[in-house]
């Protein structure tokens, strides 16, 4: 039987989705401040720069530091038995990772391409395009080490426990499912920061928080944030002519995939090999 709407149970979750949110800006403003406190830059071109070199340390302590408190605060709430049942990091299928994985690598060049392509060909303002520049090149600033340590382990393991395991978690409660998705992907493109990042960042949300509700784990985005952050820092070492074949097949893997994983179980039977149960 289908769910009674209510209201009230609904305007409280999109509370809590706000103090999830306020709480992740709360610890990235003081993670600001304790640069400028550190340095204190004399100028607005020093604060800049400061910005630029610090900024993948500075994500990687604030991503740290949102994990720990939610961690922290969920595991100290009797409504909870611990903060993985909050956050849904129930057993996945291990059927449905190989494809998770497939799709996280071939959604990497998809979406690059799209971006390239939207470049080329639409009027988009100089300024957004600066942003953009200046965003690559936050992350090229760092150490190697420690962009795969923050875009590709910490950054997205700390996304994807607020947008899909605590905001989408909580609003698909209460509300219809689509909008739970899209209202989660837009607060997920919002923190992006620049206007092209927010319009794919927002799109791929919306495939993430579809995986999300139809795995019924948050393993399956961890995993596939996880390896789509990785490729994004290997992509741009590829020649033109490699991208570009890569390109139009893993446009029609990620269809087989995004196919596969929606005709896949959440859950295997009981009556299947251990080759098939939940990991």
């Amino acid at each position: 039987m289908k769910k009674k709407f209510d209201f009230p149970e609904f305007l409280l979750s999109v509370v809590k989705c706000g103090g999830y949110y306020g709480f992740y800006f709360i610890v990235n403003i003081m993670a600001s401040m304790l640069l400028l406190i550190i340095f204190r830059p004399q100028s607005v071109e020093e604060v800049n720069k400061l910005t630029v070199t610090y900024a993948i340390p500075l994500t990687l302590l604030v991503n740290a530091v949102f994990l720990l408190g939610a961690a922290v605060f969920y595991n100290s709430v009797s409504h909870y038995s611990s903060f993985s049942e909050r956050v849904e990091l129930k057993p996945l299928n291990r059927k449905v990772v190989p494809y998770i994985i497939c799709l996280g690598i071939c959604m990497m060049f998809v979406v690059n391409i799209v971006v390239s392509l939207a470049m080329a060909f639409l009027p988009l303002p100089q300024s957004w395009l600066d942003m953009m520049s200046q965003n690559s090149e936050m992350i090229v600033s760092a150490s190697p080490f420690l962009q795969f340590l923050t875009v590709a382990i910490v950054g997205p393991i700390a996304e994807e426990v607020l947008f899909r395991g605590l905001m989408l978690g909580g609003l698909k409660r209460t509300c219809n499912r689509w909008l739970a998705i899209v209202a989660s992907a837009l607060a997920f493109g919002i923190v992006h920061g620049h206007p092209i990042g927010i319009i794919y960042a927002t799109c791929l949300g919306i495939l993430l928080g579809w995986i999300f509700c139809k795995t019924g784990s948050l393993k399956s985005v961890i995993i596939f944030h996880m390896i789509y952050n990785a490729m994004s820092l290997i992509v741009s070492e590829m020649s033109d002519m490699t991208f570009i074949i890569t390109t139009l097949m893993s446009v029609v893997v990620s269809v087989v995939c995004i196919v596969f994983i929606a005709k896949t179980p959440a859950h295997p039977s009981i009556k299947e090999n251990d080759d098939d149960r939940e990991v």
